[in-house]
């Protein structure tokens, strides 16, 4: 999986190794006034990262609205 936002790549391995993960676990604390351990925000970003199901509706009503707001 890998989340690409202005040409820079966010993968899982660059999560972990990140010298940042340390502050955001402090910031993150701070805002939501509880602690939260590297470990676990690594997991909650790595679940942000997991695509998820395009619309509500079912493959064959996503494909046909597309088309019809996309005309060829």
């Amino acid at each position: 999986m890998q989340l690409v936002l202005d040409a820079v790549a966010l993968t899982p391995r660059i999560i972990v190794a990140s010298p940042a993960l340390h502050y955001l676990t402090i910031i993150i604390g701070v805002i939501e006034r509880r602690s939260i351990s590297c470990s676990d925000l690594v997991a909650e970003l790595l679940e942000l990262l997991r695509q998820h199901s395009m619309a509500p509706c079912s493959r064959k009503d996503y494909v046909l609205g597309f088309r019809q707001r996309h005309p060829p």
